[in-house]
């Protein structure tokens, strides 16, 4: 008989390929089977599956896995259990469950139902992210030890190294297992003691009352010491006292040693009767005398030395900061707390000129004790506190000394309490240093790190190279933009007892201000700022102490639980130079001189600012800012040329001079008459007889042959007035004539401000009363000097400085001088005077007003008879005149501003009277059209001149509308800048009217006096209306056009450029000298008064008679006209705009004023006498008093004359008292940084945060006067309460009170007072009503207001401000901060950076290095991936290399190496320092969707599924292969889109991958061996992992061990049984060689073990004899769609097992019938019985391995078990026994015959179906029954003879057909 014998030796099944094609070997479905092969290729065993065993019997509410890691190394795994009220994570270890960490509703593990896919361990550390929470971690060993076995209980914190055990019940908590570690957040507190000596001086009778001198232990007071401004004595310091003959150093040996018991100063004094005790002064102390050795009774020197007698210095030449950090329990180190103040004692400002250095900036620093490292809120975990400094000009920080809970070191200090206590660091929270050696250097990226950016959670995690790694994460917050305000505040409002210097904000600079948010665990913010965190320290606060106050104007985020603020400031460097030595250089400027050793300090682009006057000690207020003009190494020529005088004269013709001999010399005789020194002219003769004349034998040299420079100096000595140095550039004459002159030619021309040597300006040659015949003025004294270089002793080791000259530079750098000041001229110029009886002070217009039609009120200008009065003078008659016509029109129509004529300014500039406008200068208090701003068209601007709010027209009472002809309503123009339109009219009257203050002329304006100076006509550019084409083809900008009627034919660039109002050349000089400082006087005051330029002036662009609005009036009527008009009318219209045009930019039209504040100055005193200067009435002809014009106003113009001070050399002497420059820092890069300015403060107040902000000393003020009336400080925090210094009542105190608490370093902060702690009730005698008394106060709230300890300079209080070590200029510099941070360009918000990783720091057990928690944004600790890879997924570390398995790729990326493509585009890889390296994908586009739970791995192997993909791959060394298509691929194409959850797993037992489809409740295995995946399985695990090859998973968080055939009490388990329940098993096998061929099978038979066999010895016809019952596989029952019935066993004939199956005969041989192929045979088993009492094998099991000893009771601990111990305290579930399951229902007996109920011959007795079953004939139903027919019918039985069949056809797919034909 044929047969076809299918095997299982492949082991695989196969449902890709079609029915007929599976190959034998394979099967089609298999379930709950495994295949084994013997060593026969072709002999293959199938076998159902070992079930598992459950291995813990938790009990949760709703357990379940939630995830699970093993530990190979340590043969251990763990698992991850949520339940509805308990989270826990328990071990598995060496057969010994334990809990590790419990977590009882506390919110520790906040466990989700979400899968962990993220679980790592290294060493004893394991680690997890859910991407819900922040990642976490916890040392297994140390939890262990706080975990009850039992796990009833919530896990307790266990720190050995900080004392603490389990049995201090301290429950854990989630910020103890965070795998980012909190920083501490308070700075550090200095207490420095110093070693600088302060002197005093104090009368003192050093003996009792009853004259009995002092001895040790005595106690008195000292009542107000004369003390240094800022000095004072420190409580519990020495001072040491020296009899008053004492003087130069200090002795070894003093007289008297004293301690310093009580600082009484301002403290109440001692009551007496009837009188009120009244404070005590400052400098008052109690004393105790420690030593003595004589009696000294009266004025004794103290000299005072800080406590501790430490007379070195240390870190004498650096500024030190100091900080801490934590380390925790696992080693791990927290992040640096914000830095301390300096560690610095600066003293006294002494700049010492000889040593070239401040001795005020050396560090005096002999003891520090730092305080305040350990936190209210300090975590428990901490086991080390880390005390660091840094030094500012370095990037190293150096470790001072680790502080651990248990040291021994021990030092003394006073408690809360005041009693003195000894205690090690820790618990004393002091620290001293005393020196400052070299410690261990700390790594420099620790100071980049101001925070750990561990992402807020994450997807994916993995640890490679000791690193640990996250994808997928978040990071930042939801943020709206923070804003703050900041201003600078005096750092003091309370007194501190400190030494000058003080720490101060340094002046003349910028600073910004900005905040970063930090959440619960540090991570901070970017920097937000806004503008109004801007301000400027401006210069006259250089004597101050400032500081920065801020305050929010938004709400604190919610998430925030604290802030910081940072500082900007991008000033760069600046140095202070001392100067003691000044001289006047050749240019009339001045020459400083520095020591050389200054020399670095300037270059000549710098710029110097006087800070400090010499001998001054005050801040100088002006700008006072000077541009370095020259430097010379050496002393200048011109410094070292010493002049000496050669004669001097008189005037008076009667008079004589004085040569070298001192001999009379007639003045006559001395000049010629006729050509005497002139204005503008640089020649004049001196007779050659007179000088050369011998006279007592004594002969002078001959000028021409005198080597050294000569000068001429023309004085008036009675007004000591001087006239300027003209050098003589040339001598010659005759010298063969003796009676020719000397020709004196000068250097310039003699200038025009010193005419005033002619009395007569108009005939210097006319001879009056008061001049002689050489018009020299009587009282005209001429010197002539000659120059001699000269080298001297003062000169060297200097460099010398040029800058320019000023009064303010005079005023303040020369020695003050008690002699009268003297004075010359720098500048003069004529000025006429202009007014209008518009101006102010003036007969005033009375002006009309009228209502427009559009309902406006307008000025309507002058309506008076004689119009506006204007005063011209006339320079013809010498004399004003009056021009009686009307000056500003009111044109027809009542509707438009007033005009003016232009006629009528060009007729009153024309002095000259020559027909054409003359420039000149006026004192303008005349009408004007309008005013400039810098572009006339543009609303705006910031850049005006600053007259009127640019802003706003309505503020000024006026309403801009222009008027076209005819046109209604009237038209806005397009432009609204007031001042432009508006005329000084209608500015007079919106003044007198309550808009903006307006007047002209000379005035007092809010306490200032003013003179408006202007100049007119400006001709000095003129701008012409003409089209010049430049090389372009267009016009420059400096032109203008009016072309209306042409395209862009309008071009007014030209009338926005500075050069169209500058006044004429001649006048440069004088318009230079119009600057704050100048002092000037008025030519003919008989007064003699001089006057002072206070400020500098502010200046003015004015048209005097056509504004813009005139001008684009008529333009735009232009434009009007042309829409309506015709040709004339445009015409007309056209040619009035351009008329208008030509007179807007006329030169006479425009004028600038000069708006000068001055005061009346004392030119002896040098200063401002605060007089009133004379007003407007004195300038008028008319006024009732003859004032200083009363002369002028008819005769001539005022002449004004700039004066500046003569100095003499003797006002060049050194000093020890010198003035300070400092140089302004240059301009660099600005960069966007900001810089730590304060510690964390919190967003809210609680008993936690209280003591993080407040601290003991800090000074008490309350804002609400009257509640704090004497000195109150801060005792003690305890809780949410602060013990005051003085007991506080609420007879005052209100709830809501702000309290305001001050440290040393001028830091603040704000508390709102909520309540009394404890509280006493008093009632004062007298009084019926009481109140309570307490000095414990309760505080709830913050205030909104903060004061920054931030500093980046000291402040001597005299305007000196320093920022480096002794103000060196390569020394060491203040920093401006440690931390830095800086804001982002974009919005700051949270982000998920789904294709972002992030890397930690390194791990090193070895070492002890655990930087883990280590993430540090400034370094590349990141690295993005292809964002169209999709999101990361899961992390897997391989080979030293990362694979990041994204949802679309996946990706090997290299670490600690890259790769380097070769041209072919092949890698090699090369060493890096890079942490992560080159992202190389993987061939095949192929990723892990969203189930990185799909991942499982086997050494180097990793599975996964991509259900995107319809795809489950595996990832080895050869990359990427897709295992779904091993027979597979339909399926899982199918199947995987169906579910949501793909769990992997490996099971190391056998060798597969298992991956459980969630929804469809199924798991499928592949195995490596055979290349296919063998079965489905009926269990569906929540995880599972192998450990030591077992395999484990687990089902509602219980624990279950696979592949077991006996259960922990040694009872077998069924196979098929998993997680108790049992399963079938069934393998579908298709039995179709030669598909071809039609079979009908007959008989069934299998190879394998043995079947069931039943006993028979009675049966001969069986055909054989079992003597007895034997169990085996057996089916009790096989159903088939073609056959069914019992099979109760199978019969072994020839090593075989065979059992009949007869198939039912449709067939017959006339007919095939193809609808049948898949129905013959055995068919398809739709239903089959099991029974389960199924063969066992009995398997020794190995016992388990001896655990080490434990502790404890040993017992079973389920309370389920038989054997359960109550007594028990270490559970062995391998002791636990159970019940027996009851054994299985016997098989029905053996009763054949009919099993179907439709049959005829049915037996309900039958227990299986011998076949016999027989039918009723069923009706045939005609009709086609060929499937293949076109008209088939289904429901046919009977075949009608009907089928259509369809025309048929062969196709060939291959390349040739069986035949070897070629294709067709």
């Amino acid at each position: 008989m044929p047969e076809i014998k299918h095997v299982f030796n492949q082991g695989k099944m196969n449902k890709d390929l079609d029915e007929r094609l599976v190959p034998n070997g394979e099967y089609r479905h298999a379930l709950n089977i495994q295949v084994s092969s013997s060593d026969g290729s072709d002999v293959g065993t199938v076998q159902n599956l070992l079930g598992n065993n459950k291995l813990s019997n938790f009990v949760g509410l709703n357990s379940k896995c939630v995830g699970a890691i093993s530990d190979d190394k340590n043969n251990a795994f763990y698992w991850f259990i949520k339940s509805q009220y308990i989270d826990s994570i328990v071990e598995y270890k060496n057969g010994i469950i334990t809990p590790v960490i419990v977590d009882i509703n506390q919110n520790v593990l906040k466990f989700t139902d979400n899968i962990i896919t993220g679980i790592n361990i290294i060493d004893n550390l394991l680690f997890w992210t859910d991407n819900y929470n922040e990642p976490k971690k916890i040392n297994i060993d140390i939890c262990k030890q706080g975990t009850d076995i039992n796990g009833y209980t919530h896990t307790k914190l266990v720190v050995s190294e900080r004392l603490i055990s389990a049995n201090d019940y301290i429950d854990i908590r989630e910020e103890h297992v965070t795998v980012i570690k909190k920083s501490p957040k308070k700075q550090l507190t200095l207490n420095i003691s110093a070693n600088n000596t302060v002197e005093g001086s104090a009368d003192l009778e050093f003996m009792d009352a009853n004259s009995n001198q002092y001895v040790e232990g005595d106690t008195f007071q000292i009542i107000g010491m004369n003390l240094p401004a800022g000095s004072s004595f420190a409580e519990g310091s020495v001072v040491l006292v020296l009899a008053s003959t004492s003087t130069g150093s200090l002795p070894e040996d003093y007289d008297i040693r004293l301690e310093v018991v009580e600082n009484i100063s301002g403290k109440q004094g001692e009551s007496m009767p009837g009188i009120q005790p009244l404070p005590y002064p400052p400098h008052s102390y109690w004393f105790k005398v420690l030593s003595t050795s004589q009696n000294i009774t009266t004025n004794l020197k103290l000299y005072y030395f800080q406590q501790g007698g430490n007379d070195e210095k240390f870190f004498e030449d650096k500024f030190v900061r100091f900080s801490y950090r934590y380390k925790y329990q696992d080693g791990e180190y927290s992040c640096y707390a914000p830095f301390s103040e300096l560690a610095f004692v600066p003293d006294q400002f002494n700049y010492d000129t000889k040593k070239a250095y401040n001795t005020g900036m050396d560090n005096y620093l002999s003891e520090l004790v730092i305080s305040g490292f350990v936190e209210t809120d300090i975590l428990e975990n901490v086991v080390e506190i880390e005390i660091v400094y840094k030094e500012s000009n370095s990037p190293l920080v150096y470790s001072v000394d680790k502080i651990t809970k248990t040291d021994f070191d021990n030092t003394e200090y006073i408690n809360a309490g005041g009693a003195v206590v000894i205690s090690n660091y820790w618990n004393s929270n002091r620290y001293k240093i005393t020196s400052d050696i070299i410690y261990a250097v700390l790594p420099e990226n620790q100071l980049a790190r101001p925070f750990d950016n561990v992402p807020k959670k994450a997807l994916a995690q993995e640890i490679t190279g000791n690193r640990l790694v996250y994808g997928n994460y978040e990071q930042n917050y939801n943020l709206p933009k923070a804003l703050i305000s900041a201003w600078n505040k005096p750092r003091y409002d309370v007194q501190f007892e400190d030494l000058l210097p003080k720490k101060s904000l340094k002046s003349s600079r910028q600073y910004q201000l900005g905040v970063t948010y930090l959440d619960d665990y540090g991570r901070e913010t970017s920097v937000f700022t806004n503008p109004k965190a801007t301000f400027k320290v401006p210069k006259i606060q250089a004597g101050s102490y400032n500081s920065i106050a801020t305050k929010f104007t938004t709400d604190h985020p919610t998430w925030a639980k604290g802030f910081k603020f940072y500082v900007k400031e991008t000033a760069g460097e600046f140095y202070n130079l001392a100067l003691d030595r000044v001289y006047e250089a050749e240019d009339g400027n001045l020459w400083l001189s520095f020591p050389s050793s200054e020399r670095n300090k300037i270059d000549e682009e710098t710029f110097l600012v006087l800070k400090k006057a010499v001998e001054g000690s005050t801040v100088i207020s002006e700008e006072a800012k000077y541009k370095v003009i020259a430097i010379e190494n050496q002393a200048p020529i011109f410094i070292k040329t010493l002049k000496k005088e050669l004669l001097r004269t008189n005037g008076n013709s009667l008079g004589s001079i004085n040569n070298a001999d001192g001999v009379v010399v007639p003045i006559a005789e001395f000049f010629f008459e006729y050509q005497t020194p002139q204005v503008n002219s640089r020649e004049f003769l001196i007779r050659k007889e007179t000088w050369l004349t011998a006279i007592n034998d004594v002969e002078l040299v001959d000028l021409t042959e005198i080597a050294e420079p000569i000068s001429i100096t023309f004085a008036d000595l009675g007004a000591n007035r001087f006239s300027k140095e003209y050098k003589i550039a040339n001598i010659t004459t005759d010298k063969e004539d003796a009676a020719a002159a000397y020709n004196v030619i000068l250097d310039d021309v003699i200038d025009e401000s010193d005419a005033w040597i002619y009395p007569d300006l108009v005939d210097p040659d006319a001879s009056t009363a008061v001049t002689n015949n050489t018009g020299f003025s009587t009282s005209l004294t001429i010197i002539i000097h000659k120059f001699e270089i000269e080298n001297r002793p003062e000169f060297e080791g200097r460099f010398f400085t040029k800058i320019y000259s000023d009064e303010i530079a005079r005023q303040y750098i020369f020695l003050p001088s008690l002699d009268e000041k003297n004075y010359e001229t720098l500048a003069a110029c004529q000025a006429y005077y202009f007014s209008d009886t518009s101006a102010a002070n003036m007969n005033g217009a009375t002006g009309t007003t009228s209502l427009r039609d559009d309902g406006v009120t307008v000025f309507n200008g002058d309506t008076t008879s004689e119009g506006i009065q204007l005063i011209q003078y006339n320079i013809n008659t010498n004399k004003y005149s009056v021009i009686d016509q009307p000056f500003a029109q009111t044109p027809t129509g009542s509707n438009q501003f007033p005009t003016s004529d232009e006629t009528e300014w060009q007729a009153l500039l024309d002095i000259d009277g020559d027909g054409a406008s003359d420039a000149n200068f006026f004192i303008d208090q005349v009408y004007f059209r309008g005013e400039a701003p810098l572009n006339f068209f543009e609303a705006s601007s910031d850049r005006d001149s600053g007259t009127l709010d640019t802003t706003s027209v309505e503020k000024h009472g006026l309403r801009l509308v222009h008027g076209y002809q005819g046109s209604t309503p009237h038209v806005e123009m397009d432009f609204d800048w007031a001042p432009a339109v508006t005329d000084s009219l209608i500015r007079k009257y919106a003044s007198e009217n309550g808009g903006d203050t307006f007047n002209q002329g000379i005035y007092e304006e809010n306490g200032q006096w003013y003179i408006e100076l202007a100049f007119s006509t400006l001709s000095r550019n003129e701008i012409v209306n003409e089209f010049i084409p430049n090389s372009q083809g267009g016009m420059d900008e400096t032109q203008v056009s009016y072309n209306p009627q042409l395209p862009g034919g309008i071009h007014s660039q030209g009338l926005y450029q500075d050069a169209i109002w500058q006044v004429d050349e001649i006048h440069t000089k004088f318009v230079a000298n119009l600057k704050s400082g100048t002092v000037f006087t008025f030519e003919g005051d008989a007064n003699k008064a001089f006057y002072k330029i206070t400020d500098n002036p502010q200046i003015f662009r004015r048209y005097n008679h056509t504004s813009a609005f005139d001008w684009w009036y008529a333009h735009c009527n232009y434009l009007a006209t042309g829409t309506g008009g015709n040709n004339t009318q445009i015409s007309q219209a056209r040619n009035e705009a351009a008329q208008q045009f030509n007179k807007f930019i006329a030169s006479d039209n425009r004028r600038v004023t000069y708006k000068i504040p001055i005061s009346v100055f004392n030119k002896e005193r040098g200063e401002i006498t605060g007089e009133d200067v004379l007003g407007a009435s004195d300038f008028s002809s008319t006024g009732a008093l003859q004032g200083l014009l009363s002369t002028a106003t008819e005769n001539a113009p005022v002449r004004i004359t700039f004066l500046k001070e003569r100095f003499d050399p003797s006002t060049r002497l050194a000093t020890d008292k010198p003035a300070i420059f400092e140089t302004m820092p240059k301009e660099t890069a600005e960069l966007d940084i900001y810089y730590e300015a304060s510690q964390v403060f919190p967003t809210f107040l609680n008993n936690k945060t209280l003591g993080t902000i407040v601290e003991k000393g800090m000074k008490i003020t309350c804002d609400r006067v009257g509640v704090i009336t004497e000195e109150t400080e801060v005792l003690l925090i305890t809780n949410n309460s602060i013990k005051f210094s003085n007991a506080m009542t609420d007879e005052v105190l209100q709830v809501g009170d702000v309290f305001t608490f001050t440290g040393k370093d001028g830091s603040f902060v704000k508390l709102k007072f909520s309540a009394f702690a404890s509280s006493t009730f008093l009632t004062p005698v007298g009084q019926q009503n009481g109140f309570n008394v307490s000095e414990y106060l309760v505080f709830n709230e913050i205030y909104n207001e903060y004061g920054l300890s931030w500093f980046n300079c000291y402040s001597f209080g005299n305007g000196v401000e320093s920022n480096r070590i002794r103000d060196g200029f390569n020394q060491v510099t203040i920093d401006k901060g440690v931390k830095v941070s800086a804001p982002v360009e974009d919005v700051y918000k949270q982000e998920r950076r789904l294709n972002g990783l992030i890397y930690s720091g390194i791990y090193n057990s070895t070492s002890g290095v655990n930087n883990l928690n280590q993430f540090i944004q400034a370094e590349k600790i990141t690295k993005d991936l292809n964002p169209t890879y999709g999101s990361v997924q899961k992390l897997f570390s391989r080979n030293t290399d990362l694979i990041a398995f994204c949802e679309d790729r996946v990706i090997k990326i290299l670490a600690n190496k890259d790769a380097v493509f070769n041209a072919d585009g092949n890698p090699n890889l090369t060493a890096t320092n890079k942490v992560l390296g080159q992202a190389m994908p993987f061939a095949g586009d192929y990723g892990i969707s969203k189930n990185p739970e799909s991942f499982a791995k086997e050494n180097y192997r990793a599975y996964f599924s991509d259900k995107q993909r319809g795809a489950v791959l595996r990832l080895s060394m050869d990359g990427l292969t897709p295992i779904s298509e091993y027979g597979m691929s339909d399926y899982f194409s199918d199947n995987l889109k169906l579910n949501n959850i793909l769990l992997g797993s490996f099971d190391g037992d056998k060798n597969e991958y298992n991956l459980t489809l969630d929804s469809t409740n199924v798991t499928v295995s592949f195995d490596e061996k055979v290349k296919g995946w063998t079965s489905f399985k009926s269990f569906v695990p929540e995880q599972g992992i192998s450990m030591s090859n077992d395999y484990y998973t687990f089902k509602n968080a219980q624990v279950y061990k696979h592949h077991v055939e006996q259960d922990n009490s040694q009872n077998p388990i069924a196979r098929n049984n998993f997680y108790g329940d049992q399963y079938i098993s069934s393998v579908e096998v298709l039995l179709n060689e030669q598909p071809s061929i039609i079979k009908r099978y007959k008989t069934l038979n299998y190879e394998g073990t043995d079947s069931k066999v039943i006993k028979e010895v009675t049966n001969v016809n069986s055909g054989y004899h079992n003597l007895e019952d034997k169990p085996g596989w057996f089916s009790t029952y096989i159903k088939t769609n073609e056959n069914e019935g019992y099979v109760s066993e199978f019969i072994k004939k020839e090593g075989k097992w065979f059992n009949f199956i007869k198939g039912n005969d449709f067939v017959n041989n006339q007919q095939i019938d193809t609808k049948m192929f898949t129905y013959q045979g055995l068919g398809k088993i739709i239903n089959l019985d099991i029974d389960f009492g199924l063969h066992r094998e009995t398997i020794v099991i190995p016992p388990p391995p001896i655990p080490d000893p434990i502790t404890g009771t040993v017992g079973c601990m389920d309370p389920n078990a038989t054997n359960y111990d109550p007594a028990a305290t270490i559970n062995d579930i391998t002791l636990c026994s159970y019940v027996a399951p009851p054994p299985p229902p016997p098989p029905p007996a053996s009763i054949p015959g009919c099993t179907d109920p439709t049959a005829l011959n049915y037996d309900p007795l039958a227990t299986y179906d011998d076949g016999t079953c027989t039918y009723p004939p069923p009706p045939p139903i005609p009709g086609c029954t060929n499937p293949d027919a076109i008209n088939y019918d289904p429901m046919a039985t009977a075949d009608d003879g009907s089928c259509v069949l369809p025309e048929l056809y062969i196709e060939d797919i291959a390349d040739d057909d069986i035949t070897g034909n070629p294709n067709v």
